[in-house]
C-alpha cells in the first residue's frame, strides 16, 4: 500500500508538471525517475525526441540522453574513488605527482582532492577561444596544463571544469589506458549500465536525443561540451550518453 501510494502521488504531482514542459514549449521530451535506494517506483517517458511529430518517443529504457556534467560524478569522480579504494590513488597527493605537467606558478600545492572538491583556485573553464584555438586533444591538454590558480588553493569553490579535465587525466594516467575504457570495464559493466557509454555510434543516433542543431538541423551523438568534443568526446568534465534506466540503476 506504501508504495502504491507513492506512485499515486508520483503521477499526480510530477505527470502534469512534464507535460506542462512540453506543452509550454520547454522541451520537446523528458523521463522522469523516481525510487528509493535499491528500486525503481516509477519510470516514465514524455514526450518525444524533437519536435518533429515524425520523431521517435522518448523511451525511458532505450533513449539516450547527454549526461553533460554528470559526467563528473558518473564517471569520473567514481574512477577516481575506485582508484582510492585500491590504494593507486592519494586523495592528499599533489596534482602533479599524476601529471607532471600541472607545473604552472601556483599549481604544486594543488591535491586531488581540491580538484574534486572544486577548491583547487582553478577557474570555471577555459575561454571559448582557447578551446577552439587549440589544434587538437593534445594542445587542449596542453592548455590546461598551463593554468595557474585565480585563488589560494582551498580558500574558495568555484565549480571548474578545469579540474574535471585534470581529474579525467589522472586516471588515465594512472591506469595506462583511456578513461572511456577504464571507466566501462570498471564502472558501467559491473553495475549493469549496458547503455550507458562514451561516443555513442551510429546504431544509436536514432534513439540518441539530440542537444543541439546545425544549420538547421537537430545534433544528436556529439557531446555538447566544446572541451570534451575536441577530446574527442571522452573527458573528465562531460562526454558520457546513458538512459533513464540505467542512471536509476546507478543513483
Amino acid at each position: 500500500m506504501l508504495v502504491l501510494l507513492v506512485l499515486l502521488q508520483t503521477a499526480a504531482t510530477f505527470d502534469p508538471i512534464a507535460r506542462d514542459g512540453i506543452r509550454l514549449g520547454a522541451y520537446p521530451g523528458a523521463v522522469l525517475a523516481v525510487g528509493t535506494a535499491d528500486s525503481v517506483l516509477s519510470l516514465k517517458g514524455y514526450g518525444r525526441l524533437t519536435w518533429s511529430p515524425q520523431s521517435a518517443p522518448v523511451d525511458p529504457d532505450s533513449t539516450l540522453y547527454d549526461l553533460a556534467s554528470v559526467t563528473k560524478v558518473v564517471a569520473t569522480t567514481t574512477a577516481v574513488m575506485l582508484l582510492v579504494d585500491r590504494g593507486r590513488l592519494d586523495l592528499d597527493a599533489p596534482v602533479a605527482r599524476y601529471v607532471p605537467e600541472f607545473a604552472g606558478g601556483g599549481t604544486a600545492a594543488i591535491t586531488v582532492r581540491q580538484l574534486l572538491t572544486h577548491t583547487s583556485g582553478l577557474r570555471a573553464d577555459l575561454s571559448v577561444a582557447a578551446i577552439r584555438g587549440a589544434r587538437d586533444a593534445a594542445e587542449l591538454l596542453r592548455l590546461v596544463y598551463a593554468e595557474t590558480p585565480r585563488f589560494g588553493p582551498g580558500s574558495r569553490v568555484v565549480y571548474s571544469d578545469v579540474n574535471a579535465l585534470l581529474l579525467g587525466e589522472v586516471v588515465r594516467r594512472i591506469c595506462g589506458e583511456a578513461l572511456d575504457a577504464f571507466v566501462t570495464r570498471e564502472v558501467f559493466q559491473p553495475l549493469g549500465m549496458t547503455q550507458t557509454r562514451y561516443r555513442p555510434g551510429r546504431d544509436v543516433l536514432r534513439r540518441t536525443a539530440p542537444t543541439g542543431m546545425w544549420h538547421g538541423h537537430a545534433v544528436a551523438g556529439i557531446v555538447n561540451d566544446p572541451s570534451a568534443a575536441k577530446l574527442g568526446g571522452v573527458s573528465g568534465n562531460a562526454g558520457v550518453f546513458s538512459t533513464a534506466r540505467d542512471m536509476a540503476r546507478f543513483a
